[in-house]
């Protein structure tokens, strides 16, 4: 085969290739409207109940607080971590589409609904490619506005956001992260991420560190809820 037969025998190919694409049945294109429609879907059905309002001025020197610098330190040196986290399953997405990913997620969470890996849309008929598309561009913003942390898309839930959202729950991931109990878990495992030595309960550390300190978390808050109900 000739070097001009050989381009044109690859030209073929390309071409071929192009029209199994468009004509495959699961092929769609969803750039229709701004990734900012489903960021306003987020700021008007979900922020207003899970982010504290505040309609009064700050206190005198609250911007010299420890709490107020801690909160501005955890948003401009950690808020763009998860633009990785959420733009790799972006491009994992298309991969399990064409692979048509599916899992088995066992009979205890059968009344959760979760959908296939492979799904174009949740089920709120939004597509799952654009909530990930959102929430890169909700990180990117961080500096802005970092409404991320007030639905608790942090280094801890990262990847529980991701895959809500990939088995199609859209919207109801915010809310179901946004719990406040959950809320309370995760900046007592982010805050305490770096401590080393004893558990909460005085105990030695044994295998894990990052594993111990997150189950005497949970234990500490549950015995926290359980003594409110009492």
């Amino acid at each position: 085969m000739s070097a001009e037969q050989l381009v044109g025998a690859i030209g073929n190919r390309l071409l071929l290739n192009y029209i199994d694409i468009i004509r495959d049945t699961r092929n769609y294109a969803n750039a229709h409207a701004s990734i900012d429609v489903l960021t306003n879907k987020i700021h008007d059905e979900v922020l207003p109940y899970v982010r504290k309002s505040n309609k009064q001025y700050a206190e005198g020197m609250y911007e010299l607080s420890p709490a107020y610098q801690s909160l501005k330190k955890q948003e401009f040196s950690t808020g763009k971590d998860g633009i990785g986290p959420f733009a790799l399953n972006i491009t994992n997405l298309s991969l399990t589409q064409f692979t048509h990913l599916c899992m088995y997620y066992g009979k205890e969470v059968a009344d959760y609904k979760f959908g296939d890996l492979d799904a174009i849309q949740g089920e709120d008929r939004n597509y799952i490619a654009d909530w990930l598309s959102a929430m890169v561009n909700a990180h990117v913003d961080v500096a802005k506005d970092p409404y991320v942390f007030a639905l608790n898309v942090n280094k801890l839930t990262y990847s529980h956001a991701n895959f809500l959202i990939r088995a199609g729950k859209g919207l109801s991931t915010f809310t179901f992260l946004a719990q406040p109990i959950l809320k309370q878990y995760a900046a007592r495992v982010n805050n305490g991420g770096g401590i080393y030595g004893k558990n909460i309960d005085g105990t030695q550390k044994q295998s894990s560190v990052f594993d111990n300190r997150k189950g005497n978390i949970r234990t500490q808050l549950l015995k926290e809820h359980l003594t409110m109900l009492e």
